[in-house]
């Protein structure tokens, strides 16, 4: 199984799995004037959620780059859960840009809070295309996601979010700079093993 080199976010989520409301309830917070503080902690709190586990929590749309085709048929997309691949193109022996079609490749798209990632599998009665030995010569673009809707997230992953929101919303005080990435990096109590739950293997 031959697994990305690279992958990079297209389109984000239209968005986010927790709304002001539920936050500033979570914070006990009343007044408004943290609001934009808090919109920003929740953003940044789907992103740390979506790297710590590799998972995508809303509909998003992702580019995932390999270096051709595999011998054993198979490539491994990098987020869960897939929801399905709109493209997949690749740089053929003369350095053009072709779409491969979809009669070509089946996806595999495992669902459930704790799906595993998707994969490409090149379809029974079809070969692989050979491809320009290149960086990046296949490039398959997918959605992935648990759906369009915040309720379609894994309560644990919404809870999750509120954990970073609450535990940076109360650690902004101006700190030292090493101080501040410590703070960062920490992981609210209660977090690790949420995340133990929902994180893929070989995730950094």
């Amino acid at each position: 199984m031959l697994k990305a080199s690279r992958w990079t976010l297209v389109t984000g989520p239209a968005d986010e799995p927790v709304d002001l409301d539920t936050a500033k309830s979570h914070l006990r917070v009343d007044l408004d004037d943290d609001d934009a503080l808090i919109t920003s902690l929740i953003a940044r709190a789907r992103r740390r959620v979506e790297a710590e586990t590799g998972r995508a929590l809303l509909t998003q749309t992702w580019e995932a780059h390999f270096g051709g085709f595999p011998a054993d048929d198979v490539l491994e997309l990098p987020m869960a859960p897939v929801q399905a691949v709109t493209q997949v193109e690749y740089v053929d022996t003369s350095s053009q840009l072709q779409t491969l079609a979809a009669s070509a490749y089946e996806v595999d798209a495992p669902a459930g809070p704790q799906a595993m990632p998707g994969r490409l599998i090149r379809a029974v009665d079809a070969v692989w295309p050979a491809t320009r030995v290149v960086p990046n010569a296949v490039r398959v673009r997918f959605t992935a996601g648990y759906g369009d809707l915040a309720e379609d997230v894994p309560e644990d992953l919404v809870e999750l979010m509120l954990l970073f929101v609450g535990h940076w919303y109360e650690n902004r005080e101006a700190v030292t700079e090493q101080a501040a990435s410590a703070r960062l990096e920490a992981l609210p109590l209660g977090a690790g093993e949420l995340l133990d739950l929902y994180r893929l293997l070989e995730v950094a």
